[in-house]
């Protein structure tokens, strides 16, 4: 399976995991304010956004082929890799 985002998918979800951990979790003033500024530096149009987006495009592309069945077809015989969990 081949997933790419947008940069602007990319920054929404990114701003929904930031906003649920400020929401949510028990961190401090400090941290929270360190998160703000983060999801300000990656914002629409930045060039930070664009790295940043080529960064998780990868590592979503390698977590969705990590957990992937493949199938692969080889002079008639059809074989299957399983999944391996670590």
């Amino acid at each position: 399976m081949n997933v790419i985002l947008t940069n602007e998918e990319v920054q929404v979800v990114a701003s929904l995991v930031v906003s649920l951990v400020l929401e949510s979790a028990p961190i401090s003033e400090a941290g929270k304010e360190t998160l703000r500024r983060w999801r300000k530096v990656y914002d629409v149009g930045g060039a930070e956004l664009n790295a940043f987006a080529l960064r998780f495009n990868e590592a979503l592309g390698n977590h969705i082929d990590q957990r992937t069945t493949r199938m692969v077809q080889r002079r008639g015989q059809v074989r299957v890799s399983t999944i391996v969990e670590h």
